[in-house]
């Protein structure tokens, strides 16, 4: 099964930030790996495959694959001047 993660870059109140581009490193643990990243920039020389992924108008994702194993998926975020994020997706 495959789990698409929208990944947002916020301001202070919460807003998707539009000048958002900083570079998102992502990480995952449990039931599951990181099948593909992107963001919606057409002109962007970057890879779908790899775990890192530049923000584009505030947004990005993740495409993740389970494992055939129950349990959770811990998909963390994180990149420079960026809070930390977490989602936990549960595999049944």
């Amino acid at each position: 099964d495959l789990s698409f993660v929208k990944v947002e870059i916020e301001d202070s109140a919460g807003r998707v930030h539009p000048k958002g581009d900083q570079e998102i490193q992502f990480s995952i643990q449990g039931s599951g790996e990181i099948l593909a990243v992107g963001n919606s920039n057409p002109t962007s020389e970057e890879r779908y495959v790899g775990t890192k992924r530049r923000g584009y108008r505030g947004r990005a994702l993740v495409v993740a694959k389970s494992n055939s194993t129950a349990g959770e998926i811990h998909l963390q975020a994180q990149g420079e001047g960026l809070d930390p994020g977490e989602v936990i997706i549960r595999v049944i």
